[in-house]
């Protein structure tokens, strides 16, 4: 592998910033997003805005996602090999989308040239793991796709994703972590802490933002102890300030340095414009 040009592939559930993945091997495959009119656009920043998308899912309409065709992949695969000699692919997990399997149908039209990895990382998290990885890569840290294979495995032990969704009855409806979610859909007006793994639980429920978050960030402070980590505080374009705020006081309180960046919006359309998140990632 050492002389070979590795290129890197997610899609649009890790974030749809493209200018992102400039002077990068990053290349990003957009995902699809249905409106009730079964208006259907590929996940842009200009088609979110040029749509309404955000206000379209707080006044309650039905917005579905999907993921890119068969057909669309192929492209993309075909695109890229142009210029690299390999692709590591990392699609939105199994657990929200039928996208690895159809990575896995595709890939095999290209023959040792394409490895898809199954992952339970979302959102952000793969963002943060894409680019850790593209750095590795270049510095010559990794130099095989077995290295690359176990780097990946460790690097997702490491993460943290707690989402504390804002539409709960949204979220069972798209049939996303249903499991839990029936339990509690009845107590009223419950937050609740959703730890995203290969088989997500329930972290914590409260009546207030601040409960659940002082749980998220108590994990995270845990489970990292002394190691250096990145902590990412997600929310959507209109999620409430108070709940922002809410979330914020237990931050500072706690003495957490954190980023804030916005949850693709692939999440948003399934959980709600209230939706917030921890995501926690050793650095590198």
């Amino acid at each position: 592998m050492n002389n070979q040009k590795i290129g890197i592939l997610i899609d649009t559930a890790a974030g749809d910033d493209f200018q992102l993945y400039e002077n990068t091997a990053i290349a990003l495959l957009p995902l699809h997003i249905i409106f009730e009119d079964e208006t259907d656009i590929i996940d842009t920043p200009k088609n979110l805005i040029e749509t309404n998308f955000y206000q379209r899912v707080a006044d309650g309409e039905n917005v579905r996602t999907s993921q890119a065709s068969p057909g669309e992949l192929q492209a993309k695969y075909e695109e890229m090999l142009k210029t690299y000699d390999y692709i590591i692919h990392l699609p939105i997990p199994g657990n929200l989308s039928s996208m690895y399997q159809t990575s896995l149908m595709v890939a095999k039209e290209f023959a040792n040239k394409v490895k898809v990895i199954e992952h339970s990382m979302a959102a952000n998290g793969i963002k943060e793991c894409a680019l850790v990885l593209d750095q590795q890569i270049k510095n010559g840290t990794l130099n095989s796709i077995e290295a690359i294979e176990d780097f990946l495995k460790t690097y997702e032990e490491e993460m943290y994703l707690g989402i504390v969704p804002g539409d709960l009855k949204k979220l069972a409806r798209g049939g996303r972590a249903v499991g839990i979610i029936q339990t509690i859909l009845n107590v009223f007006k419950t937050k609740v802490l959703i730890k995203w793994e290969a088989k997500p639980k329930k972290q914590a429920f409260g009546r207030t933002i601040g409960s659940v978050s002082k749980t998220a960030i108590s994990t995270i402070k845990e489970k990292y102890d002394n190691t250096e980590y990145k902590l990412i505080f997600v929310t959507t374009p209109l999620t409430d300030e108070k709940i922002k705020q809410a979330a914020i006081e237990v931050l500072e309180k706690e003495k957490v340095a954190y980023e804030n960046e916005e949850i693709p919006a692939m999440y948003t359309a399934h959980a709600g414009v209230n939706t917030i998140g921890f995501i926690s990632v050793k650095k590198y």
